[in-house]
Protein backbone atom coordinates (compact mmCIF):
# COMPACT_ATOMS: atom_id res chain seq x y z
CA UNK A 1 0.00 0.00 0.00
CA UNK A 2 1.51 3.31 -1.05
CA UNK A 3 1.20 6.72 0.57
CA UNK A 4 -2.08 8.27 -0.44
CA UNK A 5 -2.92 11.85 -1.21
CA UNK A 6 -6.18 13.00 0.40
CA UNK A 7 -7.70 13.35 -3.08
CA UNK A 8 -6.80 9.87 -4.36
CA UNK A 9 -9.74 7.48 -3.99
CA UNK A 10 -9.21 4.67 -1.52
CA UNK A 11 -10.98 1.99 0.49
CA UNK A 12 -10.86 0.88 4.11
CA UNK A 13 -12.58 -1.81 6.13
CA UNK A 14 -13.35 -2.29 9.82
CA UNK A 15 -13.15 -6.03 10.52
CA UNK A 16 -14.77 -7.43 13.66
CA UNK A 17 -14.64 -10.90 15.22
CA UNK A 18 -16.24 -11.72 18.57
CA UNK A 19 -16.27 -8.07 19.64
CA UNK A 20 -12.63 -7.46 18.72
CA UNK A 21 -11.20 -5.42 15.84
CA UNK A 22 -8.58 -6.53 13.35
CA UNK A 23 -5.72 -4.09 12.92
CA UNK A 24 -2.66 -4.31 10.72
CA UNK A 25 0.77 -3.07 11.78
CA UNK A 26 1.85 -1.21 8.67
CA UNK A 27 5.24 -1.77 7.06
CA UNK A 28 8.25 0.13 8.38
CA UNK A 29 8.67 2.04 5.12
CA UNK A 30 9.08 5.83 5.16
CA UNK A 31 7.51 6.01 1.66
CA UNK A 32 4.05 4.93 2.88
CA UNK A 33 1.44 6.77 4.89
CA UNK A 34 1.70 6.06 8.65
CA UNK A 35 4.62 3.57 8.62
CA UNK A 36 4.85 1.18 11.59
CA UNK A 37 1.42 2.25 12.88
CA UNK A 38 -1.58 0.05 13.62
CA UNK A 39 -4.35 0.72 11.11
CA UNK A 40 -7.37 -0.71 9.36
CA UNK A 41 -7.01 -2.85 6.24
CA UNK A 42 -7.33 -0.82 3.05
CA UNK A 43 -5.58 0.98 0.26
CA UNK A 44 -5.94 2.75 -3.05
CA UNK A 45 -8.40 2.10 -5.83
CA UNK A 46 -6.70 1.07 -9.06
CA UNK A 47 -7.70 2.72 -12.34
CA UNK A 48 -10.98 1.27 -13.62
CA UNK A 49 -11.65 -0.55 -10.34
CA UNK A 50 -14.92 -0.19 -8.42
CA UNK A 51 -14.73 0.35 -4.62
CA UNK A 52 -16.01 -3.14 -3.77
CA UNK A 53 -13.49 -4.69 -6.17
CA UNK A 54 -10.75 -2.62 -4.51
CA UNK A 55 -11.63 -3.67 -0.96
CA UNK A 56 -11.81 -7.33 -2.05
CA UNK A 57 -8.36 -7.02 -3.64
CA UNK A 58 -6.89 -5.19 -0.63
CA UNK A 59 -8.27 -7.81 1.78
CA UNK A 60 -6.81 -10.62 -0.33
CA UNK A 61 -3.42 -8.89 -0.51
CA UNK A 62 -3.23 -7.83 3.13
CA UNK A 63 -5.00 -10.54 5.14
CA UNK A 64 -5.41 -13.48 2.73
CA UNK A 65 -9.22 -13.62 2.76
CA UNK A 66 -12.22 -11.67 1.54
CA UNK A 67 -14.87 -11.49 4.26
CA UNK A 68 -18.17 -13.10 3.20
CA UNK A 69 -20.10 -10.52 5.23
CA UNK A 70 -18.87 -7.38 3.45
CA UNK A 71 -20.96 -4.25 4.10
CA UNK A 72 -20.59 -0.85 2.48
CA UNK A 73 -20.97 2.03 4.96
CA UNK A 74 -20.32 5.22 3.06
CA UNK A 75 -17.94 7.71 1.49
CA UNK A 76 -15.73 10.08 3.49
CA UNK A 77 -14.79 13.66 2.74
CA UNK A 78 -11.19 12.51 2.13
CA UNK A 79 -12.20 10.39 -0.91
CA UNK A 80 -12.35 7.04 0.89
CA UNK A 81 -15.02 4.35 0.64
CA UNK A 82 -15.61 2.63 4.00
CA UNK A 83 -16.76 -0.94 4.64
CA UNK A 84 -17.17 -3.25 7.62
CA UNK A 85 -17.41 -7.01 8.06
CA UNK A 86 -18.03 -9.54 10.79
CA UNK A 87 -15.79 -12.59 10.43
CA UNK A 88 -16.99 -16.09 11.20
CA UNK A 89 -14.73 -18.59 12.97
CA UNK A 90 -13.38 -20.15 9.77
CA UNK A 91 -12.52 -16.76 8.27
CA UNK A 92 -10.72 -15.69 11.46
CA UNK A 93 -8.71 -18.93 11.45
CA UNK A 94 -7.78 -18.47 7.77
CA UNK A 95 -6.32 -14.97 8.14
CA UNK A 96 -2.75 -14.72 6.88
CA UNK A 97 -0.44 -11.74 6.78
CA UNK A 98 0.19 -10.64 3.22
CA UNK A 99 1.34 -7.04 3.76
CA UNK A 100 2.53 -5.18 6.81
CA UNK A 101 4.40 -6.48 9.83
CA UNK A 102 1.56 -8.11 11.75
CA UNK A 103 -2.21 -8.47 12.02
CA UNK A 104 -3.95 -8.84 15.37
CA UNK A 105 -7.39 -8.56 16.96
CA UNK A 106 -7.80 -5.97 19.71
CA UNK A 107 -10.63 -5.35 22.17
CA UNK A 108 -11.65 -1.67 22.04
CA UNK A 109 -10.07 -0.99 25.44
CA UNK A 110 -6.75 -2.47 24.25
CA UNK A 111 -6.29 -0.50 21.03
CA UNK A 112 -2.61 0.58 20.87
CA UNK A 113 -3.39 4.32 20.91
CA UNK A 114 0.26 5.29 21.32
CA UNK A 115 1.05 3.68 17.96
CA UNK A 116 -2.10 3.91 15.83
CA UNK A 117 -3.01 5.72 12.62
CA UNK A 118 -5.07 8.92 12.86
CA UNK A 119 -8.10 7.07 11.43
CA UNK A 120 -7.91 4.40 14.18
CA UNK A 121 -7.45 7.06 16.87
CA UNK A 122 -10.44 9.02 15.58
CA UNK A 123 -12.63 5.93 15.28
CA UNK A 124 -11.96 4.55 18.76
CA UNK A 125 -11.76 7.98 20.41
CA UNK A 126 -14.65 9.84 18.77
CA UNK A 127 -17.04 7.19 17.48
CA UNK A 128 -17.61 5.14 20.62
CA UNK A 129 -21.31 4.56 19.87
CA UNK A 130 -20.38 2.96 16.53
CA UNK A 131 -17.66 0.90 18.23
CA UNK A 132 -20.28 -0.41 20.67
CA UNK A 133 -22.69 -1.23 17.82
CA UNK A 134 -19.96 -3.26 16.14
CA UNK A 135 -19.00 -5.01 19.38
CA UNK A 136 -22.69 -5.96 19.68
CA UNK A 137 -22.87 -7.29 16.12
CA UNK A 138 -25.26 -4.61 14.92
CA UNK A 139 -25.62 -2.95 11.54
CA UNK A 140 -23.70 0.29 11.02
CA UNK A 141 -24.95 2.97 8.64
CA UNK A 142 -23.47 5.99 6.90
CA UNK A 143 -25.48 8.18 9.26
CA UNK A 144 -23.87 6.48 12.27
CA UNK A 145 -20.47 7.60 11.00
CA UNK A 146 -21.57 10.91 9.53
CA UNK A 147 -20.69 9.75 6.00
CA UNK A 148 -22.26 10.24 2.60
CA UNK A 149 -23.93 7.11 1.28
Amino acid sequence: MEAQNRNIPGVGIIIVHKGTFLLQLRDDNPNILNPSKWGFVGGGIDEGEQPEEAIRRECTEEIGIVPKNLNYIGYTDDSKFRFYAYLDEQEAENLSLGEGQEIRFFAPENIPVSNATPRVLFFFGEQTEVVQKLVGGQEVTAEDLGLER
